[in-house]
This record gives structure tokens, sequence and C-alpha cells, in this order.
């Protein structure tokens, strides 16, 4: 015979606590992905625009619009990896547990 342990209310409530705080977690990291993509999106249409317009510091441009880019990359990267890691693992990043109020 298997028993098993009645769930009282506060282990239901910290079971919805938990999934909300994942939820909650997911969305701010959908957020910054988001925000990440579009900076590398604008860095790229930054770039684009340098290459096609003749300008008298057009180097100097396109070497910071490349900074821009370049700097912007590893941003998406590391958003795909944090918002990837929480879904396949639930792993909440530990600045966002802190943020959050999550422990």
């Amino acid at each position: 015979m298997l028993l098993m342990k009645r769930a009282s209310p506060g282990d239901i409530l910290a079971t919805e606590r938990a999934s909300m705080d994942i939820e909650t977690a997911r969305e701010i990291l959908r957020q910054e992905l988001t925000q990440a993509l579009a900076e590398e999106r604008a860095a790229s249409d930054r770039c684009d625009a340098v290459g096609l317009a003749p300008h008298p510091d057009g180097f100097q441009r396109l070497q910071q619009v490349s900074r821009d880019y370049a700097a912007a990359h590893p941003k998406v990267l590391t958003a795909s990896k944090r918002l990837t890691a929480l879904s396949r693992h639930g792993k909440i990043p530990e600045e966002l547990m802190h943020r959050t109020g999550t422990t």
C-alpha cells in the first residue's frame, strides 16, 4: 500500500508562490532578452546606415557602431542563456531571487 502525505495549506501556498515567482522571473528575463535584441537590432541598423552614407568621419562612425554592436551582442547571448536556464532547469538567477523577494 502506498501512503501519501496530505498537503497542508501552507505547502500548497508555498508551491503556488514558488510557481508565481518562476513566472515573474520568466517575464523579467523575457523583457531583458527583448531589450537586448532591440539594442542589437538598432546597432545593426546603424551599421547598415553608416555603410551606405558617405561621411567625412565615416571610418570613425563605422568603428563606433561596430563597438556598439559588439557590446550589444553579448547582452543577447547572456539574456538568452539566462532565460534558457530558467525554462529548462527552473534556475532563477540569484540577483532576481533577491529582487523578486523569493528565497
